[in-house]
């Protein structure tokens, strides 16, 4: 029996493709949307700190503010478990709104700035991230939440023009 786990399964294509031809079954993981978060948060705030009582309301903002992704949402948790301030926390870990940071809004707002649409290297320059900290760790999720596009190159959408108005 074997198993293996990647969320690099391009790179095994490029140098061996073969490697997956013999694998017979593939599994791929959607995201999780914000209630599987609240459940998670729920979860592990019972098993490791139900002496403490969080709000609804907070668990609420954790559960937006993690880009659902779970060792965020945990992050916070454990961080507002100690300051009990989630405006503070929010501030602490640079989230602005909804769970983009400060350089998802410089993101947007270069390509917002832009008079034309951006490769991912300039885009990465103009935001000043290297290109595969930007295609790995930022496009994606501005992608999926439709705040930016690809055509090939990258521009921002109206739900990313609209996100910024009510960004200060």
């Amino acid at each position: 029996i074997f198993a293996g786990a990647t969320i690099n399964k391009h790179k095994l294509l490029k140098t061996n493709p073969d490697t997956l031809n013999r694998i017979e079954h593939h599994i791929s993981f959607s995201r999780y949307n914000k209630d599987e978060i609240a459940k998670i948060i729920r979860q592990y705030k019972e098993q490791l700190y139900n002496q403490n009582t969080i709000n609804e309301k907070v668990i609420e903002i954790i559960s937006i503010s993690c880009k659902y992704n779970p060792r965020i949402a945990i992050s916070l948790l454990e961080d507002y478990i100690v300051e009990q301030d989630i405006d503070k926390i929010l501030h602490n870990h640079k989230i602005i709104k909804e769970g983009l940071t400060e350089t998802d809004i410089k993101i947007l707002q270069v390509l917002k700035d832009s008079k034309r649409a951006k490769g991912a290297n300039a885009l990465a320059m103009a935001s000043k991230l290297s290109e595969k900290e930007y295609t790995m760790e930022y496009e994606p999720y501005l992608y999926e939440e439709n705040l930016i596009d690809r055509i090939p190159q990258r521009v921002i959408t109206e739900k990313g023009k609209e996100l910024l108005q009510g960004v200060k």
